[in-house]
């Protein structure tokens, strides 16, 4: 057998062991609600120690403060579901926001809310017993993890850390590839390949992150310098929008002022591509002991001198791009040194500390809104029409539940969602059917439970399926309610599959309706909320450079700043649902749009950092007169790309005449500004003139990704995409 293949037994084998055991000592224990361990077990179902241990720490504590926030919620409004039902619904949405904004301990919020509302919906019925219910939640929730947590440590124990240490090294491996790419575009402006590599390299980040969360509790030693990898994680993902900056000037290294200016560039080069290489194939230890220092550029003043004004502003901007990356790759380096070998002394970070800051995304906040909708219509049919009865909360449980699943399991896809559950209730009402009439003892049971759980693993293995397999596995345990006294009751168990698929289908046809999950139209609003973000910077910039914004505008600021990294990565996984009959273009030229919305972004934050950086410099008033105009001239431009689903009233040369016309108005103001000083006997300082040439050289690469996006976007028939359809 294949390595993958055995695996994929054993994935199945665990949870199949530990539902079997989890019931039976239920069972034993005389358990209120029995089978709510083996929902415990159905959420730890992980193919390493660290991951299940990770759910373990994460899933107790978040069933027990659920258990709380359910007996508050309920003594409040005890006989008051107008009240109730809002109060439990805003709960529920504050902790789907949070369950996404946490990447590794988001099923802590989950579990909150989840728990939350099976207590209070199953005490409906019987509310004087809320006390019990959630008692008996926290119980074999424990009992539950903890019987997958032992199985997975005494039979098939598979640490994180050595898949950590796989990820980092293909992690590494990008880096080197990326900054081979990005040099052969002195040769080339193919960028598709840049493309590629980069968004590899931010797919391997993301997975080392959610790795790294995993490792902490299976291995000491990344325990112990947890805080070394997340710097490490930082490190890299700034080393990957540094190579985005890098490959901005790279095609203008080959000019021969660049030679004169900066005579060691190839040997830098050469130097760092090195470094990225002995990293790359593992020969890291050594190279940094032969070079404790990071590779820096330095220029020949003498010829720097003897340049025009914009020329020395590209110079410095080439300087400062490779030095940046040069402190990010040695720094990079040194942690992953000392990963190998604890003996060495701890890195020093290169980027500052970052604080934790409460996480602000609108996506988020959209999610859990339409979570909290669709819940809103379950309780609302629920309370008009849901024909009462003693298991008539078992739709408002469920109602419920899938509201939550569909935050925890996105597929982006609720008719397909609302097939898998009819189709999951199906197939289990015909296994119940089959077979619990003709079981007489414990041992048929938990062989019956242990055969279907390691098919329904084993089968539905990939990331595609998961909510089917969710959903049939919370078929199979809810049905029938195991109990000690166990009655056979084809009503109940027809009556629970109708009720989980009119459950089903009410959640993802809310879904569908408040989502409109049409993939070109969510493309289009974010596109839309890119630009109104660019706007929004360009607007507010002055005000910063001031030190005038007041804290609303302070977070509108930072929201926006984070946009112009989340949106193109938001764009990136719309591409992939994206209609290849309507879009009627190759998936590359779409990824080129999102490139260039990606380089428009760092290009926007790379001028608001630089005249952030430089205020205390005192600038002329008649080139802040002409740098302001040029602003209100972006704002305008992105203001109406913003309204407007095309661009097709901008002609490509035309804007470009015009853009360079205006960069060549402010470099003659500059070097007007530098004339006068010197006439007056008061020479412009070299960290004031720096700062004038980062200024021309920032508002320079923001037109050239201005034309980057116009070039990209004018072969994409945007007004197609536009059209409403089903």
């Amino acid at each position: 057998m294949s390595h993958d293949f055995q695996l994929r037994v054993i994935d199945a084998v665990k949870p199949a062991i530990s539902m079997s055991i989890a019931i039976g000592l239920a069972f034993y224990l005389d358990f209120k609600q029995p089978y709510w361990a083996a929902f415990a077990v159905l959420m730890m179902s992980f193919s390493t120690t660290g991951q299940a241990f990770r759910r373990v720490l994460v899933g107790i504590p978040g069933t027990f403060v659920g258990g709380i926030a359910a007996l508050t919620i309920f003594s409040i409004f005890p006989q008051q579901p107008i009240f109730l039902f809002p109060v439990l619904i805003l709960y529920c949405g504050i902790s789907m926001y949070f369950l996404q904004a946490c990447k590794v301990n988001g099923y802590f919020f989950f579990a909150i809310s989840f728990v939350c509302l099976v207590v209070i919906t199953t005490s409906l019925p019987h509310s004087d017993d809320i006390f019990a219910y959630a008692l008996a939640r926290l119980e074999e929730t424990c009992l539950g993890m903890t019987v997958y947590s032992t199985v997975t440590l005494l039979l098939w124990r598979r640490s994180a850390w050595p898949i950590l240490q796989e990820k980092v090294t293909v992690m590494t491996s990008l880096h080197s590839d990326l900054f081979r790419e990005q040099m052969r575009r002195e040769e080339t402006t193919d960028r598709k390949k840049v493309f590629a590599v980069q968004r590899k390299a931010l797919r391997a980040l993301d997975k080392i992150e959610e790795l790294v969360g995993f490792a902490v509790t299976d291995s000491f030693t990344v325990w112990e310098h947890r805080n070394y990898w997340r710097a490490f994680i930082r490190h890299s993902r700034e080393l990957v929008r540094a190579q985005l900056r890098w490959g901005w000037v790279v095609p203008e290294l080959r000019k021969e002022f660049m030679r004169r200016s900066l005579p060691e560039l190839p040997t830098k080069v050469k130097q760092l591509e090195t470094r990225l290489h002995a990293m790359k194939y593992g020969a890291h230890a050594d190279h940094l002991r032969r070079n404790p220092k990071p590779v820096q550029l330095e220029r020949d003043e003498a010829e720097f001198a003897k340049l025009p004004y914009f020329l020395q502003a590209q110079i410095i901007v080439v300087q400062c791009a490779f030095d940046e990356m040069g402190h990010l790759v040695h720094s990079i380096l040194h942690y992953h040194c000392f990963f190998h070998d604890n003996s060495l002394e701890p890195p020093t970070s290169y980027l500052s500390n970052v604080s934790w800051e409460l996480p602000l995304d609108f996506e988020y906040f959209i999610t859990a809104l339409q979570s909290m909708v669709v819940f809103s219509v379950a309780v609302l049919i629920w309370f008009f029409w849901y024909p009462p009865g003693l298991y008539n909360g078992q739709f408002l449980m469920l109602g419920g539940a899938f509201s939550l699943i569909s935050v925890f399991v996105k597929t982006h896809d609720p008719l397909r969602d609302a097939k898998s559950y009819a189709l999951a209730t199906l197939i289990i009402t015909v296994v119940y059917v089959c077979t619990l009439q003709f079981l007489t003892t414990y041992y048929e049971l938990g062989t019956l439970i242990f055969c279907v759980t390691f098919l329904v693993y084993f089968i539905l293995n990939k990331p595609d399926q998961t909510l089917f397999k969710l959903a049939l596995l919370l078929a199979w345990l809810s049905f029938p309610k195991f109990a000690n006294v166990q009655v056979y009751d084809f009503k109940t168990v027809i009556n629970s599959a109708m009720t989980m698929t009119l459950a089903g289908i009410v959640a993802s046809m809310g879904l569908y309706i408040v989502a409109y999950p049409v993939a070109e139209l969510h493309f289009i609003r974010k596109r839309r909320r890119f630009f109104r973000s660019a706007v929004t910077i360009l607007e507010l910039m002055p005000y910063e450079v001031k030190r005038k914004l007041s804290l609303v505008d302070r977070f509108r600021l930072k929201v926006c700043m984070q946009n112009f990294t989340r949106l193109p990565q938001s764009m990136l996984s719309i591409a992939e649902r994206l209609d290849r009959t309507i879009i009627r273009v190759p998936r590359g030229q779409v990824g080129e749009v999102i490139f260039s919305f990606e380089l428009l972004g760092e290009a926007l934050f790379s001028l608001y950092r630089t005249q952030k950086n430089g205020q205390e410099v005192t600038i002329a008033p008649e080139l802040l007169q002409l740098l302001d105009e040029w602003r209100r001239v972006k704002i305008k431009f992105f203001t109406q790309l913003e309204r407007n689903i095309t661009s097709t009233d901008y002609r490509i040369d035309t804007l470009q005449q015009h853009l360079r016309s205006r960069l060549e108005r402010i470099e003659t103001t500059i070097e007007r500004v530098n004339k006068n000083a010197e006439n007056r006997g008061q020479p412009i300082s070299q960290k004031e003139n720096e700062l004038l040439y980062l200024l021309l050289e920032r508002n320079r690469g923001v037109s050239n990704a201005m034309m980057e996006y116009l070039s990209a976007s004018q072969k994409i028939d945007w007004e197609e995409w536009a059209q409403p359809r089903f």
